[in-house]
């Protein structure tokens, strides 16, 4: 601060400081300007001029201290209006976050269900392939065993009809019997 003074003071009285920067000759001249011992009246004026610039450098120091102020304030003002709108932001996004959280949940769930109906699924498949290969050799068996018959001509054929089974095979069986014996 001390600096701002010194220089506000050069800018308000540059004749001023340029009386007080000229250094004094070592010569016996006689100066054009008279000594302040033998002058009072000149004395008070510099005194009147020195306090001048001191009330125009606070002055000044002063509309600088305001202005610096009035821009701190209008920058503080402007990080709260940002500072609102990032929390709007942030405040979107967890919400977001919230219900991308709940979708995700939601289709874990479904996918859970799935891979168990899956599972479920494959075992009945494997139960439904051990039946149908045990069918499998069950029908071969029974067509091996058809096949012997039909080459001995030893078979029955039974044919049921409203809860009565009729012997067809029999009169049938005894038919072929009794040409084969003829």
């Amino acid at each position: 601060m001390g600096e701002d003074a010194a220089q506000a003071e050069k800018f308000q009285h540059p004749g001023f400081d340029m009386q007080q920067e000229k250094p004094s000759s070592p010569s016996p001249m006689p100066s054009s300007t008279p000594s302040p011992s033998l002058n009072l009246g000149n004395t008070e004026d510099a005194i009147r001029d020195n306090s001048q610039v001191n009330a125009v450098t606070v002055l000044t120091l002063l509309d600088k201290l305001v202005n610096m102020l009035d821009a701190v304030q209008e920058n503080q003002h402007k990080m709260e209006q940002r500072q609102i709108s990032l929390e709007g932001s942030v405040k979107g996004i967890q919400n977001d976050l919230t219900k991308l959280s709940k979708y995700q949940a939601s289709t874990s769930n479904t996918v859970s269900k799935l891979l168990e109906k899956s599972r479920k699924v494959s075992a009945h498949t494997r139960a439904v392939k051990e039946r149908m290969d045990r069918q499998c050799a069950q029908v071969k068996r029974l067509e091996n065993n058809h096949a012997q018959l039909l080459r001995r001509n030893h078979f029955k054929v039974l044919i049921f009809q409203e809860l009565r089974a009729l012997a067809a095979a029999v009169c049938w069986a005894g038919q072929i019997n009794s040409v084969a014996v003829h």
